[in-house]
């Protein structure tokens, strides 16, 4: 009887049809209990092997043969026998049940060459799992990208990654054949805060590209970006310059505004942001401090971007800075000069400079004194010497918040410069910009002649503002 037939032919045809040019090749590789012709391999440490002779049911058989599920478990194998390994190793592709049964087969690891068991040497563990071979690089293997770290072993990698001192210096060491110098992982990975530190980007390796220089709140391409695509409302920018910004966000990554609250899984999305994990609020959405600038931009909270979105008004501008619900979608930029109503008589009016003085003076006696220690001459003749900062004439001091710099006594005394300086003034362009052209250029005659009349007067011409 063969295969369950009677076979009529003799044994010849049965034979012929499995045998007949058949290919038969060594194992590809070699693990422990494994029989290769009269030897049996008890252990493999490396390319390192110990072997005995092969002796057939020197227990007693296990009734589940290669399928048993304690081949793991030393007190079993001790007291049953269990098939050997299959010759053919990891390329068998042999399917019937009585191959399956009568030899045991391994199964390729799902971590593959980033398995921590395989760097670590477990023997056990790589006896019954399948491991890619190691990489042909050894040490000088500088690729870490996921697919090559998954098709290939590695060497350990060296702590200091790619500024190692021996690298650099003497690359034909042996050191550099025991170790890689590639880029290790970052323990917080895409929640990485040291994007901005140059040494830890340049020897750890991160999800994300390249971190722009300019991220989080400088970046006005990456702001138009996410405005134009998240808020058409307030965007100003065209299809055109909307380009731009997007090329610049393929070659390098910016802070996510959702930070921990973001949901966008895409690898794309992964690849071009940063997900900096900030504090939550312990009051969550019941937080009372939801106007309060510096918690906002401090916390996290539930349905609320960290970075919001920038409102096209700034502080001093926006009317809508005491509604809740704007200020939680929205944050204010400080743009504009605030000097046109900033206070500038009188302020050093309360401060008592001589007492202020003595009271250093006193301070730094105490302090020596209970240490039994002399101040030095030189130390209260400094003291002694400080003067409060601003030693200027009320009309040059008033000129500099007005002009909002400081220039040349010469420069004020000229018509044609002062003339301009004016007009170029924030309030002055408020009223001008809205007005034709015409009008403009009345405007412009008219300050230029007053300014005119009060330098021949000899009066200060920053007063007509």
């Amino acid at each position: 009887m063969t295969g369950n037939q009677l076979n009529r032919w003799g044994n010849f045809d049965p034979f012929k049809r499995v045998l007949n040019n058949l290919t038969v090749t060594p194992p590809s590789s070699y693990v422990t209990n494994m029989k290769i012709g009269p030897y049996d391999i008890i252990n493999k440490s490396q390319n390192k092997f110990t072997i005995r002779d092969l002796t057939i049911f020197e227990g007693q058989p296990c009734k589940y043969g290669a399928t048993c599920k304690q081949l793991n478990e030393t007190d079993h194998c001790n007291n049953f026998y269990h098939p050997p390994m299959c010759p053919y190793g990891a390329p068998c592709k042999m399917s019937i049940d009585v191959h399956l049964f009568f030899f045991i087969h391994q199964i390729h690891c799902e971590d593959g060459g980033q398995c921590k068991q395989a760097a670590d040497n477990d023997q056990k563990h790589l006896s019954e799992y399948l491991h890619p071979g190691f990489c042909s690089r050894g040490g000088f293997c500088h690729d870490t990208s996921d697919v090559h770290s998954f098709n290939f072993r590695h060497l350990p990698t060296c702590p200091e990654g790619p500024s190692c001192y021996t690298l650099r210096t003497a690359p034909a060491d042996e050191h550099c054949r025991k170790f890689r110098h590639g880029k290790l992982p970052c323990e917080l990975g895409k929640n990485c805060a040291n994007f901005h530190d140059v040494e830890h980007i340049k020897n750890e390796k991160h999800p994300f590209r390249k971190p722009c220089s300019l991220t989080p709140y400088a970046c006005k391409m990456f702001i138009n970006y996410v405005q134009n695509n998240k808020d058409t409302e307030i965007s100003t920018i065209n299809t055109q310059e909307h380009e731009s910004p997007e090329n610049h966000i393929l070659d390098y990554s910016h802070i996510c505004p959702w930070g921990r609250n973001c949901n966008d899984t895409s690898e794309r999305h992964l690849l071009e942001t940063i997900h900096v994990a900030r504090i939550v609020c312990a009051d969550k959405d019941k937080c009372s401090k939801l106007t309060n600038e510096e918690h906002m931009s401090t916390y996290s909270h539930p349905g609320i971007r960290d970075i919001r979105l920038l409102c096209r008004y700034s502080s001093t501008q926006c009317r809508d800075l005491d509604k809740r619900d704007h200020y939680i979608k929205y944050r204010h930029g400080i743009f504009e000069s605030q000097l046109g109503v900033t206070r500038y008589f009188g302020l050093n009016k309360s401060i008592n400079f001589i007492q202020n003085q003595k009271s250093i003076i006193q301070t730094i006696n105490d302090h020596f004194g209970k240490k039994d220690i002399r101040v030095s001459a030189n130390i209260l003749n400094w003291i002694r010497s400080l003067q409060p900062v601003h030693r200027c004439s009320r009309e040059i001091f008033e000129s500099i918040l007005v002009h909002g710099h400081v220039m040349s006594r010469s420069h004020l005394r000229d018509a044609k410069f002062t003339a301009h300086t004016v007009t170029q003034h924030i309030d002055v362009r408020k009223i001008l910009d809205t007005q034709v052209p015409a009008a403009q250029n009345i405007a412009n005659e008219y300050i230029q002649a007053i300014n005119s009349i009060r330098i021949c007067q000899g009066k200060h011409p920053t007063r007509i503002v």
